[in-house]
């Protein structure tokens, strides 16, 4: 114990490791999502690579959201989401219209069955 207790006093001590940032910093104004690049929305709390990802290809693909209704056809982004980004996104470029734009494949009309000749013969 004599050799740590001296060490300690000559100042002799192990250099203290920098705490690594697991998180990017947190952007000062809000982010425009419909122009955002994929490290700028990854920068985002509660978004991490893979939203960011899926965010971008779906922009891409559809077009700008235009607002947060927008922003729910992505997968993975639902009310709790929408309310926690709130503050902290903003949209520049008008939504592509919505009247035919199906986003999601369970929003696909179901397909209609032919009766059975059965079913048509009483």
């Amino acid at each position: 114990m004599k050799g740590a207790d001296s060490a300690r006093r000559s100042g002799l001590e192990k250099p203290k490791r920098e705490k690594k940032q697991k998180t990017p910093p947190k952007p000062a104004s809000p982010v425009d999502l419909d122009v955002a690049t994929e490290k700028e929305i990854e920068a985002l709390r509660h978004i991490g690579p893979t939203l960011a990802k899926r965010i971008v290809a779906d922009r891409d693909f559809f077009g700008p959201f235009g607002s947060m209704d927008g922003l729910k056809r992505v997968k993975g982004v639902g009310p709790s989401m929408v309310a926690k980004l709130d503050s902290a996104v903003t949209f520049s470029l008008v939504p592509r219209p919505t009247n035919r734009v199906i986003s999601r494949p369970s929003e696909l009309p179901k397909a209609r069955r032919k009766p059975h000749l059965r079913d048509t013969l009483r």
